[in-house]
């Protein structure tokens, strides 16, 4: 199942460019965001991503923890029925915290989008699902992810892209 998911690529960057540098001032660099991409395996019909908008920046801290802010806006559309569109505000913002296992805890406060395969959400379900307010996500060292806390649910993107 190839699923492209905005966080996992956000989170990813974070883990491979957060080398600790102690005592060192914090970076901030832009966070690199495919144009567009496909998620596909969530809902019944694959999910085009359109990134329209991204000022997102990821400053890093010395201890390795990560803060993303920024604008972004997305449209998403149903790829078997491209007048089946919708454009979203995901802007977060987000934390991100390594842990001494090797995971990364993201905290989502604010606005979110999340893909879930199934599984991998609270409800075990295959979830495709705009957040507004506080959502907890740990990434695990070989890429997979889980859902520690959710968020109020602002909109299910399948049921409106059905």
């Amino acid at each position: 199942m190839k699923t492209t998911v905005r966080i996992v690529v956000v989170a990813l960057f974070a883990a491979v460019f957060a080398a600790p540098a102690y005592a060192s001032p914090p970076t901030r660099d832009p966070v690199p965001l495919p144009q567009s991409f496909t998620v596909e395996g969530i809902c019944p019909f694959t999910v085009q991503v359109d990134v329209l908008v991204n000022r997102e920046k990821i400053t890093t801290f010395s201890n390795g923890t990560q803060l993303i802010t920024g604008s972004v806006k997305d449209r998403l559309t149903n790829a078997s029925e491209p007048d089946k569109s919708i454009v979203l505000n995901t802007s977060g913002p987000a934390t991100l915290v390594p842990q001494n296992d090797g995971t990364l805890i993201l905290t989502g406060r604010g606005l979110g989008l999340q893909p879930f395969p199934a599984g991998t959400s609270i409800t075990g379900e295959a979830e495709f699902l705009q957040f507004s307010g506080r959502e907890v996500l740990q990434f695990n060292p070989d890429g997979s992810f889980q859902e520690i806390q959710r968020a109020h649910v602002k909109l299910d993107v399948c049921a409106a892209l059905a």
